[in-house]
């Protein structure tokens, strides 16, 4: 009986089933198929009904809708599904490759393990997107020239994809860079071990820290407003534009209305305010994400309409656009995750 239950799956097999849990499951769900364990055909059939449970769950917790809806609508423009003349066939495909990109998306932000990602590989990132940006653009360009759609700038094309493209891919690595070094900034209020008094005062740090940066927001949100109202007055909109440039309005009175942290009971125990804090904190930074992809994205409609030769150039500075938001985004969600690991892992220090 003994040797039976002490029986474990081979080691290859065990590793390649923990490394297709979500980090966030893998302890747990990894331990319960090795307790179950009969044999390596049992372990497998176990996994392969576990984990598309565990996938979906996972997935249901890391989604954040009104990012979801945002990405989505920026692939399906790019696309070409909110143009007027697209036929009905071309529009569902169009929207089940959106569907599967972010299906994917998802499915990314799940096997990733919510910890900020190292220099060495925020280096290769940048390096790895500009050069695919850069093979991209020269091919495209090159088959404009090709079929003499270039039009009579061929020189300033040319010089742009040799000399002016190269040059400018550091500038995206330094912005990244950037993103790393902010990261000294962080500022981590929960020690490993707190009192009442000390995690009550922390997060009141926190919700003053929140109204101040809603207060800005909002500032801002209301004066894109202005500007696309006066940006109308002079120059048709695409109608994706004004549909986003319409929710700089609705997201301020949402901000005003909603943004602020929960206010701290004033009779609450230790679990139960680490529990706020914890519940605020993803909260705030769901906000902030769905801010940082709603601000530039009335931009992108303008990025989908131009010349051929143009559009190359639109289409480069949308992905650059994309990549630096997705990775401030990534580094604010690291820095979530890394204040809700504190909370965790945190111990009430009783007074003496």
């Amino acid at each position: 009986m003994e040797t039976g239950a002490l029986r474990s799956p081979p080691r290859l097999l065990e590793r390649l089933v923990f490394y297709a849990i979500p980090p966030a499951a893998r302890e747990a769900v990894a331990g319960d198929l090795c307790e179950l364990y009969r044999s390596p055909l049992q372990y497998l059939l176990s996994a392969a009904r576990t984990l598309p449970f565990v996938i979906a769950s996972q997935m249901r917790r890391s989604a954040n809708p009104p990012v979801l809806v945002i990405q989505a609508s920026i692939i399906f423009l790019l696309l070409g599904g909110f143009s007027g003349h697209a036929r009905l066939s071309s529009l569902a495909g169009d929207a089940a490759i959106t569907l599967l990109l972010i299906f994917l998306l998802l499915l990314a932000s799940v096997y990733r393990n919510g910890a900020a990602p190292s220099a060495k590989w925020v280096i290769l990132e940048a390096l790895l997107v500009s050069a695919v940006v850069l093979g991209y653009a020269r091919g495209i360009l090159f088959d404009l020239r090709a079929s003499h759609r270039l039009g009579p700038d061929q020189a300033a094309w040319l010089l742009f994809i040799w000399l002016i493209l190269p040059f400018g891919m550091p500038v995206v690595g330094g912005l990244r860079a950037a993103m790393v070094l902010a990261r000294e900034r962080w500022h981590d209020p929960f020690a490993p071990s707190m009192s009442l008094a000390g995690i009550a005062a922390a997060y009141d740090d926190f919700a003053a820290r929140v109204r101040r940066r809603n207060r800005i927001d909002m500032v801002l949100l209301l004066g894109l407003t202005a500007l696309s109202g006066l940006t109308l007055l002079f120059f048709p909109l695409h109608r994706t534009a004004l549909g986003w440039t319409i929710l700089y309005p609705v997201a301020a009175v949402y901000l005003f209305l909603h943004g602020a942290a929960q206010a701290r009971p004033h009779q609450v125990d230790f679990p139960s305010l680490r529990e706020i804090c914890r519940r605020e904190i993803r909260r705030q930074y769901q906000l902030r994400s769905f801010l940082l992809w709603l601000l530039p994205a009335p931009l992108f409609p303008f990025f989908s309409h131009a010349a051929p030769a143009s559009a190359v150039l639109a289409g480069i500075g949308l992905t650059f656009l994309c990549f630096l938001i997705a990775a401030a985004d990534r580094e604010q969600g690291a820095h979530a995750g890394a204040l809700t690991q504190s909370l965790a892992q945190m111990r009430e220090r009783r007074p003496v």
